[in-house]
């Protein structure tokens, strides 16, 4: 009624409907999620409910302009050496560490600003007064979800967020996504992926896609660094979702276009105390096609990573009693070599709080 009303009264106005999702983990939400797509005729654009902590959005438009009225004077900027390196792109927001960059809504160069609005990159142009829109590119989703009873909805992406390359012809996009499961057994319910696309935006104003892939599991964390792609994914491991006559069921699986299979030489880590059945898994891709450098997973470990320069810090549930987290554990790994190498682990008490 209320998507029915805007329509009447500012027919040219574009009503954008957020929400939370309908369902979480395939089970109905039990606060005040709701499906607006079921009025896909009511609305142009959904997307799912963002959060945010205070003005981050304005806070990042007025450095954006702070940055920009400074680009005459900027200096070269350093890579994780110290060493000078110039970029095309210049960083607007803050990373934890000098030199492994993080994804982020918006990136930009001295020119144009790339700027991830829900489903659509756009490229921006920075002229003052002048300043326009060069050209967009909207992810469209292929495929739907069998809601059970004859009813299908479109695969969902969300919180999509990118990186750009050194030399910014390059967007890389990475998107959370709830979809289908060909695999699955019991297939009534989604799954949660992690769907990287490449772009290459040489020409800003022609947006090209040229990769494309998706990873089962929740999206968890991203880096740049000196071109090396590092995506963390982590997912739990449910009974009904195993079939033991197909590893794919139950190990990790990377789908590069031609559907699900095992991710190449993924070493699998698992500790004895850690029985909790989920894994976190980190690869590494060259970010110009996408092509898979390396891969690691660890079993029982669904904490986030931290990244330095040449190590990941993961943290785990390590031991349970009953409901409560009595011990959390951490993993030490090199990513600098042709392979992860895991350097070791400790085991503390008590549940983490904080990763930094």
């Amino acid at each position: 009624r209320f998507a029915a009303a805007m329509k009447k009264h500012f027919p040219h106005i574009e009503f954008r409907y957020c929400s939370d999702p309908l369902s979480s983990s395939g089970q109905p939400s039990s606060w005040c999620a709701n499906d607006p797509r079921l009025s896909v005729n009511a609305i142009e654009v959904f997307q799912n409910m963002p959060y945010f902590a205070g003005t981050e959005y304005f806070e990042i438009i007025k450095k954006l302009h702070s940055d920009n009225e400074k680009r005459n004077n900027l200096p070269p900027s350093e890579n994780i050496y110290g060493e000078p390196v110039f970029k095309e792109s210049v960083e607007v927001t803050d990373n934890q560490t000098k030199g492994v960059e993080e994804s982020d809504k918006i990136k930009r160069t001295d020119k144009h600003i790339f700027y991830m609005d829900g489903l659509t990159l756009r490229i921006f142009s920075i002229d003052g007064e002048n300043s326009a829109l060069v050209d967009s590119y909207t992810i469209v989703n292929k495929n739907t979800i069998d809601m059970g009873g004859g009813r299908e909805l479109p695969e969902t992406h969300y919180g999509s967020e990118i990186f750009l390359s050194d030399d910014a012809k390059t967007v890389t996009v990475i998107s959370r996504m709830y979809g289908s499961e060909s695999y699955k057994p019991h297939s009534s319910s989604g799954v949660s992926y992690t769907d990287i696309r490449s772009f290459d935006v040489s020409d800003p104003a022609n947006i090209q896609e040229k990769a494309e892939l998706r990873i089962k599991g929740g999206y968890s964390s991203a880096r740049m660094s000196e071109g090396k792609l590092l995506v963390f994914v982590g997912y739990n491991l449910y009974d009904d979702q195993i079939d033991y006559n197909k590893p794919e069921s139950f190990l990790p699986v990377m789908d590069k276009g031609n559907g699900f299979e095992l991710i190449p030489d993924c070493d699998i880590i698992c500790n004895k105390d850690d029985i909790f059945p989920s894994y976190m898994i980190a690869l590494e891709f060259d970010e110009k096609d996408l092509t898979l450098k390396k891969s690691f997973a660890l079993y029982g470990s669904g904490g986030g990573p931290y990244v330095s320069r040449d190590k990941i810090f993961f943290h785990g549930n390590g031991e349970m009693s009953g409901r409560t987290i009595t011990h959390t554990r951490i993993y030490c790994v090199d990513y600098t070599g042709e392979s992860f190498k895991l350097l070791g682990s400790v085991k503390l008490a008590g549940h983490t709080i904080k990763n930094k």
